[in-house]
């Protein structure tokens, strides 16, 4: 799951393309973005009003422009296994890391790898 449709979701949906990756989704708060990259692309679409439902995914992208916490808590069920914060200021609470059963990454984490 990318959640935003930025310049560098959209680069990193490009790359996995390219390897083969399939079955990716995107959920963007202006529909009418995702709605132009589904007529491109072979893409699934989380309408931004179910983004709670981001625990569903394998993995979950979060790039967005928003100035606040997208996720603040992860719920009890989770699934999603892997969590890439891109955003400053950051989109996903660092409390969420302490999931046992998911790993969360930001972006100055990346940088140092």
């Amino acid at each position: 799951l990318f959640v935003g449709l930025s310049e560098i979701n959209y680069k990193i949906f490009c790359s996995l393309k390219q390897k083969g990756f399939k079955n990716c989704a995107f959920c963007n708060r202006t529909e009418e973005k995702v709605e132009r990259l589904i007529e491109k692309e072979e893409v699934q679409h989380l309408p931004w009003n179910q983004i709670e439902q981001w625990p569903q995914f394998d993995i979950a992208i979060f790039g967005t422009k928003s100035p606040n916490f997208l996720v603040q808590r992860a719920p009890r069920l989770i699934t999603c296994k892997l969590v890439i914060d891109l955003s400053i200021p950051r989109n996903v609470n660092p409390q969420i890391g302490r999931k046992a059963e998911l790993t969360l990454l930001n972006i100055d984490q990346l940088n140092r790898a």
